[in-house]
Order: structure tokens, then sequence, then C-alpha cells
């Protein structure tokens, strides 16, 4: 049985059993169920709405940070990427290959990204037409600019070790 009174639902247990107390049932000869009373109400608490003024103070908007341009002329100086021969200089370098021009400038970078791969550094490729030290007509795969004909000969048992048995050297200027 449940009885509702003041916003409170009590809940009795009755049967027949005239011994038991108002408000216990009797389950059997030694068993009793106490009276539940659950509260009821209609009011939920919300919680109140936050409200985040506007920042106080002076505030800057990010800047923009202008970054220099790199030269369009590579450096001499390279880890991965096909140099040519720096303009202005006369110098000594490692030929790894030459590659008649006809056949295009394509066989002369594979072989200059091949030395790369090799782990040779300062590969690039060059127009011999473009230099009087060399015979016109083909795309020069090297590696080194060197002052010294000697530099470049210390640097050639490493070019030859890395895949380029033929590697020479050979003075290139204007």
């Amino acid at each position: 049985m449940a009885l509702a009174a003041d916003g409170i639902v009590a809940l009795a247990a009755t049967d027949d059993d005239e011994n038991a107390a108002p408000g216990v049932s009797s389950l059997g000869p030694t068993s009793t169920v106490p009276t539940v009373v659950i509260p009821t109400t209609d009011t939920l608490t919300t919680p109140s709405t936050i409200t985040i003024p506007p920042p106080t103070g002076t505030t800057t908007a990010p800047t923009t940070t202008t970054l220099p341009t790199t030269s369009t002329q590579p450096t001499t100086t390279n880890g991965n990427t096909i140099i040519d021969w720096p303009d202005g200089t006369d110098g000594w370098t490692v030929i790894l290959r030459s590659t008649p021009t006809s056949d295009g400038r394509g066989p002369a970078e594979s072989a200059a990204q091949q030395a790369i791969n090799a782990g040779l550094r300062q590969v690039g490729v060059l127009n011999s037409s473009e230099f009087d030290s060399l015979n016109p007509g083909y795309y020069v795969t090297f590696t080194g600019v060197y002052t010294t004909k000697d530099q470049a000969e210390g640097a050639l048992p490493n070019a030859r070790s890395k895949g380029f048995p033929t590697a020479y050297v050979r003075r290139v200027a204007d």
C-alpha cells in the first residue's frame, strides 16, 4: 500500500497478520519489512549560468615574421641537393660522369642523385660548354669544389669507392 502526503510517499506492506505493527509487514513468523519513506520533490537544482567577461587591458595581434629568401644560386656545400658550379669560381673537381648534351640532362642528374645517395658531398651537374677548360657538349656530373688539384685528387679514391670507378680530376675554369 502507498500513501502520499505533503510531498512524502510512504510505502507500507500489509497482510492479514494481526500481530504486525502498523506499517510493518510480516513475511513469516520471524521476518518483518520496515516502512520505506521516499521524499518527493518537484524542484530540481540547475547550475547557474557562468558569464565570462571580455579580457581587460590591451591585446596585440600576432605579428607576421618574414624570413629572408634564399638565393636561387645553390651553395657549394650541400648534402641532399644537386648544385650548380658556383659562378665565377675557378677550381678543381672530381668528374663522376660525362653525358652528351644530346642525351638530355636527365642521365647526369640521375648520376648526381646516385652519388648523393652513396654519401658524396657537393654533388652537381654543369654544362661543359660554359667552361673553357672542359670539352664542350656534355652535362658533367661532379663532386666537390676544390681550390687545388691536390685536394681534388685526395677526394678521388672516395668517389671511386662509392660507385664511380672511372671518376677523374679536372680543372673547371671560364
